[in-house]
């Protein structure tokens, strides 16, 4: 599994419930690959795009997730949900129980140290709602918003 599947599981597994929104998730996952995680940003060859930042590689990985049933997706009221599915949990817990992939990334990367650090934003930005959280990634990093039709 490759650092983008990794990093996107990891955040499912932070948060216990689902992420509303595709443009939201994306949002969460450039600010822990930007701000959490900074050997995993050039993974996601991140873009300016209509929404703010954007990442194919993102895309496509968050699809294959969900084809091979680790992420699941629920549309709710228009807005599609993500959440970590039984089999995505399974996974994680197997790997971090045989100190495989998922925990060489958390621990060779500093992931477990980065854990406080990902809850700590989560609390702090992540609970704004994708509003807040939007405007606060624009101000921050106002060159990956240059495309943006708001």
């Amino acid at each position: 599994m490759d650092v983008p599947s990794k990093v996107i599981l990891c955040l499912f597994e932070l948060h216990k419930n689902p992420i509303r929104g595709k443009q939201f998730l994306v949002q969460q996952l450039f600010l822990v690959s930007k701000e959490v995680v900074p050997d995993a940003f050039h993974y996601f060859d991140w873009y300016p795009y209509l929404y703010g930042p954007y990442s194919t590689v993102l895309a496509n990985r968050l699809n294959r997730l969900t084809e091979a049933g680790y992420v699941a997706t629920q549309k709710v009221k228009n807005v599609w949900e993500y959440s970590m599915s039984p089999a995505g949990q399974q996974f994680l817990n197997d790997h971090f129980n045989n100190e495989d992939e998922v925990y060489d990334l958390w621990e060779v990367q500093n992931l477990t140290g980065y854990a406080e650090e990902m809850i700590n934003i989560d609390y702090e930005l992540f609970a704004l709602g994708s509003k807040k959280l939007k405007e606060w990634l624009r101000n921050k990093y106002p060159d990956f918003f240059s495309q943006t039709r708001d």
